[in-house]
């Protein structure tokens, strides 16, 4: 009895098992399905959909699975629904329904296939044949009925078609870029940005091809309107092509020269054979730069207004047109109406004009050229010379660099040394006032050492690579301010530095800024109770500044310009450590990273030290 219990169970489960492997077919299918298909059970509610039955209704399979299915289901055949979607759209399909079984459940099988397009064009098309058949095709203009946004063409009356030789039947279901009326692909993009835009379109000049190849210009006009329930466009082109030939030939005949004379800024003079060079036309450059009105001018020659400075000049030009038919890019020297002498470039080519041949002559004044490129060359030989100083006086600087690193630094090291021997050695017998002058050469050296560093690295400053990375300047800052209590522990400062602060700059130089200014900061707070030094940021003239402000001695603004002299010090600063170079220093590094640096203070009272980076 157990084992036909077991058998039983095996069986079912084996059941079971073909079951989930078919529902897994099943579902694989459906996914894949261009229709759509939903799984309805007997309560009518959605148990599966798939991608297809998804877009139909305008949401996601997940949203559509738990709902109430609300439309007929027919089991006898096949019958069209309009749906609804969740989107506004109407979306009419052809459904229908079988039984099935779907996880162990009495189910429905309900297939929907998208039939809207098809629909809505056989619609469209049946609306338009019978309100607009009979005056649609007697336009003249071409007409064109497409829907959007599909850009499929609806119908076209017979203009387009004897226009662009494309027959109604061709055009019907095709896309506007399938039936390639546009010369310029562009112009249907315009059309349809105009129509998504404003709705219209008015008067658009387009050079249109036919089925040939052949182009016609064209006015097209369009709008949009509604077909039964469809957006559609309705486009008119008038075809004016002949109309902008006339046009064309019209505007040619009316401006003989207008070409030459009125647009071209050079200056222009048709003259007649090169023997009488009688001036038969000039324009208004012409007025402008020799001073004589073109009354004065035409009739007479070049020779008669005397404008060549040196007469032998015309006889070359006019021995090089009857050589070569042309002259180009002449340099040649002229003289106005008032005497007065000007360079010009001068290029001329015989023309023909009512079947005469003439002289065109084309002037360029480069009178200003020619002196620019003067002062230009005198200033290149003046950089040239200020750069022969430069480099001389970088030489010289490294030099000296060498020198201070080297000669000035040897015999201090000597100094200092005998002091130390002169203590250890003869201390005992030296007097109290001997020890201290002893002792005061031996501060004086390390003093000397100091600011021979402070040279070097300042004039390194110069001459350094930029090196850019992400910089944290919160972070380094936070190093700087425990390298400072470090050093003087029993000092009770408070530091408020802002978080999350990074830049784009060089690591080791932005380091030697915040060295500076938080030292400048714990500096000058020595003689406050409770000091305090804040760095944050803040916005100058819309872009990101940089603060580090305490609440020390201060300055007065009037000494502001002046912090930043290298071996400056304000009046007072005595009683403070210093060589002077510190606030010089980060000028020069801020200035390489393409920023700028202001200070702000009052005496007594503070102060605070701006900066910008170059992003």
């Amino acid at each position: 009895m157990r084992e036909n219990s077991d058998e039983l169970k095996a069986q079912l489960e084996q059941k079971r098992q073909q079951l989930r492997a078919c529902n897994k077919r099943i579902r694989a299918i459906m996914t894949k399905n261009r229709d759509g298909i939903l799984i309805v059970d007997r309560r009518r509610t959605v148990r599966h959909a798939n991608p297809a039955a998804a877009t139909i209704f305008g949401c996601t399979e997940k949203e559509l699975e738990g709902e109430e299915y609300v439309y007929p289901l027919e089991l006898d055949g096949t019958t069209e629904l309009k749906i609804r979607a969740r989107d506004g759209r109407t979306v009419m399909v052809e459904t229908w329904a079988v039984e099935t079984e779907w996880d162990g459940d009495a189910a429905y099988f309900v297939s929907l296939h998208n039939v809207t397009e098809g629909k809505l064009a056989e619609e469209a098309l049946r609306e338009s044949e019978e309100k607009f058949s009979r005056a649609f095709m007697a336009v003249p203009n071409l007409l064109i009925v497409a829907t959007l946004p599909y850009e499929r063409y609806v119908d076209v009356n017979e203009a387009f078609e004897r226009t662009c030789g494309w027959r109604r039947e061709e055009v019907f279901g095709r896309t506007l870029a399938e039936i390639d009326i546009w010369k310029n692909p562009a112009d249907r993009s315009r059309l349809i940005s105009a129509l998504q835009q404003e709705g219209r379109l008015r008067d658009l000049e387009i050079v249109f091809l036919n089925r040939t190849g052949e182009t016609f210009v064209g006015l097209l006009s369009a709008e949009l309107t509604e077909l039964c329930g469809i957006t559609c466009m309705i486009g008119i082109i008038t075809d004016i092509t002949e109309r902008k030939r006339a046009e064309e030939a019209l505007r040619l005949s009316e401006e003989k020269f207008a070409k030459v004379f009125r647009y071209v800024p050079s200056l222009l003079v048709v003259s007649s054979t090169l023997k009488e060079g009688r001036m038969i036309e000039v324009n208004a450059a012409f007025e402008k730069i020799f001073k004589y009105t073109r009354e004065e001018a035409i009739g007479r020659s070049a020779l008669d207004l005397n404008l060549w400075f040196d007469p032998e000049d015309r006889v070359r030009v006019i021995q090089t047109i009857r050589q070569k038919g042309e002259v180009r890019d002449r340099e040649i020297k002229f003289l106005d109406k008032c005497g007065k002498v000007f360079v010009g470039l001068y290029s001329a080519t015989i023309i023909e004009i009512d079947g005469e041949d003439c002289l065109l002559s084309i002037l360029n004044d480069i009178t200003e050229r020619k002196r620019q490129e003067e002062e230009i060359e005198i200033l290149n030989i003046d950089l040239a010379a200020r750069a022969l100083e430069l480099e001389t006086a970088n030489k010289e600087l490294e030099a000296f660099n060498y020198s201070v690193s080297h000669d000035l630094r040897r015999p201090l090291t000597a100094i200092n040394a005998y002091c130390q021997v002169v203590l250890e050695t003869c201390g005992g017998s030296l007097g109290g006032q001997c020890r201290g002058y002893v002792r005061e050469i031996y501060d004086g050296t390390l003093r000397m050492n100091e600011l021979i560093d402070v040279l070097l690295t300042f004039s390194r400053l110069a001459h350094s690579e930029l090196h850019r990375e992400t910089v944290d300047l919160s972070g380094m800052a936070q190093v700087v301010a425990a390298e400072l209590r470090l050093a003087e522990p029993e000092r009770l400062v408070t530091f408020r530095i802002a978080e999350g602060v990074t830049v784009d700059g060089d690591t080791n130089l932005l380091r030697v800024v915040l060295d500076n200014l938080f030292g400048n900061a714990w500096k000058y707070t020595a003689n406050r109770k409770e000091a305090t030094v804040e760095f944050g940021t803040t916005v100058i003239d819309g872009r990101p500044a940089y603060f580090v402000r305490d609440n020390g001695t201060g300055f007065t603004m009037t000494d502001a310009e002046k912090l930043f002299i290298p071996f400056h010090r304000l009046p007072g600063s005595g009683e403070f450590k210093g060589h002077g170079i510190g606030l010089a220093t980060v000028e020069r590094i801020i200035r390489r990273h393409g920023g700028w640096v202001l200070a702000e203070g009052e005496a007594g009272k503070g102060a605070t030290f701006y900066f910008t980076l170059q992003a």
